[in-house]
């Protein structure tokens, strides 16, 4: 599977490979224009490997995202600086969080968010009705 994958994405067939840790080493890609890590890495050596041609400093210039918890910033920010990244923070809270990764990824971020079709309207339904409020009839003898 590895070895089809990576054909597809040297080939074109694929523009988007999504991998584990595994795929961080080993793999040979020229061109690569944006790597997006789901967790920090566990050390700066593991962010430029992870990161491919974009975070070691070549001359090919690319986005590295990395999405983390609020007590992960610190780290990540500390294995990017050492690694000769440039950071920037983006809040997800931060009304302009999504023209900013527009404009880093861009627009084909986006893409599958204006194709989708709205949700249709909710139905009006009361919810049932708990008796668990109410007292306990009494029983007639």
């Amino acid at each position: 599977r590895r070895a089809s994958a990576f054909a597809e994405l040297t080939s074109g067939a694929a523009r988007v490979l999504v991998s584990t840790d595994l795929a961080g080493r080993g793999l040979d890609l020229a061109a690569i224009g944006h790597v997006v890590h789901v967790g920090p890495p566990h050390s700066v050596a593991d962010l430029v490997h992870r990161s491919g041609r974009t975070g070691r400093g070549d001359a090919a210039a690319g986005v590295v995202a990395a999405l983390v918890r609020p007590h992960e910033v610190a780290r990540v920010r500390a294995q990017a600086t050492e690694a000769g990244m440039t950071v920037e923070v983006v809040d997800p809270a931060d009304r302009s969080a999504g023209e900013r990764l527009t404009a880093a990824f861009g627009p084909e971020i986006d893409r599958h968010r204006r194709r989708r079709e709205p949700a249709p309207p909710a139905r009006s339904r009361r919810p049932a009705r708990s008796r668990a409020h109410r007292p306990k009839r009494k029983r007639r003898s």
